[in-house]
């Protein structure tokens, strides 16, 4: 289905799934240069639409000196910028992984994302 996973304005988010869509009432418009109609449907929708400031869980997937990148439910591909870095960390370039890490100054490295 052409609009699952993607961002919707009207759903202020990215529809990820949906069930027991129906058409409601009698009406259709059809949409001009479009080649298709325009009715009205009624669906149970899950929509992922986090707010701003939300805590997500995700999986390191990509470290550089500017940027954590990391995939949440598996799914969505989400980055965090280094200035949104807990000063708590820093870049290590000289790490064996590609991109370096990110280790905590407070415990020697102890913590680390890579």
């Amino acid at each position: 289905d052409g609009m699952l996973m993607r961002h919707h304005h009207q759903l202020g988010g990215v529809l990820v799934s949906y069930a027991d869509a129906r058409v409601v009432g009698t009406d259709a418009r059809i949409i001009h240069q479009a080649g298709h109609c325009d009715v009205h449907v009624r669906c149970t929708a899950r929509v992922f639409c986090p707010e701003p400031g939300r805590k997500l869980v995700g999986k390191v997937n990509k470290v550089g000196a500017d940027f954590v990148g990391l995939l949440v439910m598996g799914v969505f591909n989400a980055s965090v910028a280094s200035a949104d870095i807990s000063d708590e960390f820093i870049h290590n370039p000289i790490d064996a992984s590609p991109g370096g890490c990110w280790e905590s100054a407070e415990d020697n490295g102890e913590h680390r994302i890579a």
